[in-house]
């Protein structure tokens, strides 16, 4: 599982570091991204002491854009239970990646498990997101295929519309 963002509030990576707590099986958490906020990343420091043994979290640190995909292509999930997304740049990455994402529902990126390239929830049903997490502990590889399968297909049909592929470019022209 990789959480790839600005480590700062908005983001909510405590919030993701809570919704670790209790899940069984092997977990691996990377987080990467510039420590934008120190006094944010000593408390979600705080959290990643809290967890159990068998959840594993790492600082992978920032990294270059050119490495963004292959960070994405490497992991089953991203898991970006953001506060508030105008766009989503890193959703996006991760779904031309293949990568299945478990956000917020506070992106654009809405409809997530229809498309089955991921979920979106309300942030406020935690137990939404710990079910989900929970499932992709346990899910085997050829589901996890079939997710990234589906990310991957909802990603290019993604690029493939013009009218979203125009309304980003708009995004970036005065």
């Amino acid at each position: 599982i990789v959480f790839l963002s600005r480590i700062s509030p908005v983001k909510n990576l405590d919030s993701a570091l809570r919704m670790l707590r209790g899940l069984r099986g092997d977990v691996r958490f990377t987080i990467f991204g510039p420590l934008e906020d120190m006094q944010y990343w000593k408390q979600c420091e705080d959290l990643m002491r809290t967890l159990d043994r068998n959840v594993q979290v790492r600082y992978g640190g920032i990294v270059a854009h050119a490495e963004v995909a292959d960070i994405f292509q490497k992991a089953d999930l991203f898991f970006f239970p953001t506060l508030g997304e105008n766009f989503g740049h890193v959703i996006a990455e991760a779904l031309f990646a293949g990568c299945p994402v478990l956000t917020s529902d506070q992106t654009p990126w809405r409809g997530l498990e229809a498309m089955r390239a991921g979920w979106d929830f309300p942030l406020g049903e935690a137990g939404r997101f710990k079910e989900v997490l929970q499932e992709c502990v346990d899910m085997g590889p050829e589901e996890f295929e079939r997710l990234r399968v589906g990310a991957l297909e909802h990603g290019l049909r993604y690029l493939q519309n013009n009218t979203a592929v125009e309304q980003h470019r708009n995004l970036f022209v005065t």
